[in-house]
């Protein structure tokens, strides 16, 4: 019951998506960048290494949104670059106001995952695993649409514009920090030395990124649920401590095909 009242709920919301959606992007700039993914794929972790490379700063989840805004709330904040752009995150599908980009994939299964604790947590989801896998498979989660659909539409632009966008891979990011983040800010334009990258990278670490989510009066509001974490485990290949065989099977007949393009076996 729980479970279909949060989907009611979150049916009026989208009822209104149109409208807000168009508001939203509004204001932006031909300059600004996006890093974008769909929820759950490493966006604010990219986010916090970013910005504290930038500023030599170490960033906190209170301030964040204030050097790379959502493009939920863009206007009048943001780090301005040379070029005169802002980075700014999104969980949109591709849109033609996305000039620019960066765009984060993960493996599907790890998305799935990632996103049943993180709807817990905020307790917009009470029920199993996998209930919540045929809601996500279904694109039923958020007005993001499937995350089949989501990533197609980027990465068919990336395709087309491979000057105006690059791919991350979330499992690369993991294995080598620096190395992705170098690669990020290469593309933005801006050379950094490796003291600076270096310097984001350990700032950023799990067990710090935790400890500011447990000095963050924004993510206290968000989290429902006792005992649960915005910061997880920062790990590939969870999925299979979760899918079962009947998960394992509507899973590849529903996202397979899109999975296996970006290479996940």
């Amino acid at each position: 019951m729980q479970t279909e009242l949060t989907a009611r709920w979150i049916g009026r919301r989208l009822g209104l998506r149109v409208p807000l959606t168009v508001w939203r992007h509004m204001g932006l700039r031909e300059e600004d960048v996006f890093l974008a993914s769909y929820p759950k794929s490493g966006n604010t972790w990219l986010a916090f290494l970013v910005a504290t490379a930038l500023t030599g700063e170490e960033i906190d989840f209170d301030r964040i949104g204030d050097i790379i805004p959502g493009v939920i709330d863009h206007k009048g904040r943001g780090f301005i670059s040379a070029s005169g752009g802002r980075i700014i995150r999104t969980h949109e599908m591709w849109r033609p106001r996305y000039r620019k980009g960066i765009y984060i994939v993960r493996d599907g299964r790890d998305v799935a995952v990632s996103y049943y604790h993180h709807q817990t947590a905020g307790g917009l989801f009470c029920g199993e695993f996998s209930e919540f896998l045929r809601w996500f498979a279904a694109g039923g989660v958020d007005g993001y649409g499937s995350w089949a659909r989501n990533v197609e539409s980027w990465m068919y632009k990336i395709e087309s514009r491979p000057e105006s966008f690059i791919v991350l891979r979330y499992e690369n990011m993991l294995a080598d920090p620096a190395g992705e983040l170098e690669r990020v800010l290469d593309f933005l334009g801006g050379a950094m030395d490796r003291e600076r990258i270096e310097y984001a990278v350990w700032a950023n670490e799990k067990s710090r990124m935790r400890g500011k989510e447990g000095n963050s009066h924004f993510l206290k509001s968000r989290i429902k649920r006792k005992g649960a974490s915005f910061v997880r485990s920062a790990s590939a290949g969870q999925w299979a401590k979760y899918f079962d065989e009947d998960d394992q099977e509507l899973f590849e007949k529903k996202l397979g095909r899109v999975n296996s393009l970006l290479g996940y076996e």
